[in-house]
């Protein structure tokens, strides 16, 4: 049996991580130093694009929008955890 976890990396080394970034936010925030916001761009691949419709109509709106709160929604997960 092997301790890797899903990403291939032990439970160990993936504390360690985390750790260190937290390290590193808590240095910044002592320092009045920002991270740069994240930034998220929604792409469409071709053969989803068809799927979607042309930008600017309701259904690309309405497909875009929840594509972006799917990706809110990762982020603010990660956000959480790495806490």
């Amino acid at each position: 049996m092997s301790n890797m976890g899903p990403s291939g990396l032990s439970p160990g080394i993936i504390f360690s991580f985390k750790e260190l970034y937290r390290r590193v936010q808590e240095a910044f925030r002592q320092n009045n130093i920002e991270f740069a916001h994240r930034n998220v761009t929604i792409y469409f691949p071709p053969e989803v694009q068809s799927l979607v419709g042309s930008p600017g109509t309701p259904q690309a709106k309405a497909m875009t929008a929840a594509a972006g709160a799917a990706a809110a929604g990762v982020m603010a997960a990660e956000q959480e955890q790495a806490k």
